[in-house]
């Protein structure tokens, strides 16, 4: 099946982009077949419409015919704790990332721009794929590193950890490492990542697929469903080679654990990419969750009584197709106060 897109004519007066950024999300409805929604802005106002471009794609904003709007509010107590967000960086150190080095740059930069002003106290670490002991890694303690402490200075350190050269072995276990310096005696673990009442990403950066059963014991294979990712809650985020997606488990962990894929080749997604990891990984601290699926147009939000704006800058925001409501900036929640999310959904 084929379908025709009329498009409105160009008027003389209106302004012209070069580079565009599109957003398209395709939804399953089951018999009632598919939902596609898409919307297309130039990138150089990307952000200033992110709240927007997302409220257009939102399939939770599309209501069938005959549907009854019910009318409902939800508070949450704010925890101590909600706005710890701990970060674990595991980059391919090895031979044939050398074409990598100004992705892996990017990372960093892109990564350091959004997470500071994220709101977030937070705490990031990085290990490579390839070194043959989790604790002789730099030589060193595991370098825990990067807190709003730093500031900019943090830019440059962390940048140093991320490209992280091409002298690591070709032998590639980035689940395996990553497994292992968060488990009891490994180096993040006893370094006390993840903090208490902390939610943990762990970004995965390479060329080449897993080769996990290359270093664990007898050779035994990862089990996808059933690892410390998944039963401890922690989100497996991965950057890499299309290509290898077929033979890679990384992809199949990102996955399973609802963390997020991305092309190691194209730059100009990375900063994207980095406000949708710390947009996830505020969404696991913050857990406001509601328990019906709303019209995000109808919703209000508000702090101890005082209303908060949507802005993926200084606010709220909520994810395509998601029941989850995440703040930002300034307006990320402390402990002890009150949130009230107001909305209605389809009944």
């Amino acid at each position: 099946m084929s379908t025709t897109l009329t498009l409105p004519a160009v008027q003389t007066d209106d302004a012209t982009a070069t580079e565009m950024r599109l957003k398209l999300l395709v939804f399953h409805l089951g018999a009632d077949g598919v939902l596609i929604n898409a919307v297309l802005v130039p990138k150089d106002k990307a952000g200033t419409f992110a709240s927007a471009v997302s409220s257009a794609v939102n399939p939770n904003n599309t209501v069938r015919s005959g549907s009854t709007l019910v009318s409902t509010s939800e508070s949450f107590a704010v925890q101590a704790g909600s706005d710890k967000a701990d970060f674990l960086f595991v980059v391919d150190d090895s031979g044939s990332m050398s074409d990598e080095q100004d992705a892996l740059s990017q990372a960093a930069q892109d990564f350091v721009a959004v997470i500071n002003n994220s709101g977030f106290d937070y705490s990031i670490g990085v290990i490579t794929t390839g070194y043959d002991s989790v604790l002789t890694q730099h030589d060193t303690d595991f370098p825990k590193l990067l807190t709003p402490a730093e500031g900019s200075d943090g830019l440059t350190e962390l940048e140093n950890r991320l490209v992280a050269g091409t002298g690591g072995s070709s032998t590639e276990t980035g689940i395996y490492n990553a497994e292992t310096t968060l488990s009891a005696g490994g180096d993040a673990a006893d370094e006390g990542m993840p903090r208490q009442n902390s939610s943990l990403s762990v970004i995965l950066l390479s060329d080449e697929e897993s080769q996990y059963e290359r270093r664990s014991t007898d050779g035994v294979a990862f089990d996808v469903a059933n690892n410390v990712f998944v039963t401890e809650g922690y989100t497996f985020h991965s950057i890499v080679e299309p290509y290898d997606a077929e033979d890679s488990q990384y992809d199949d962990l990102s996955n399973e654990t609802s963390g997020l894929v991305a092309d190691i080749e194209n730059l100009l997604s990375f900063e994207q990419f980095m406000t949708d990891i710390a947009d996830a990984a505020g969404a696991i601290s913050s857990q406001f969750g509601l328990s019906q699926e709303p019209i995000t147009t109808s919703i209000v939000v508000t702090n101890n009584g005082a209303t908060v704006p949507r802005s993926l800058s200084n606010g709220w925001s909520i994810n395509e197709g998601s029941t989850r409501i995440v703040f930002h900036g300034t307006e990320l929640p402390a402990a002890g106060d009150e949130i009230v999310v107001s909305y209605r959904y389809a009944g």
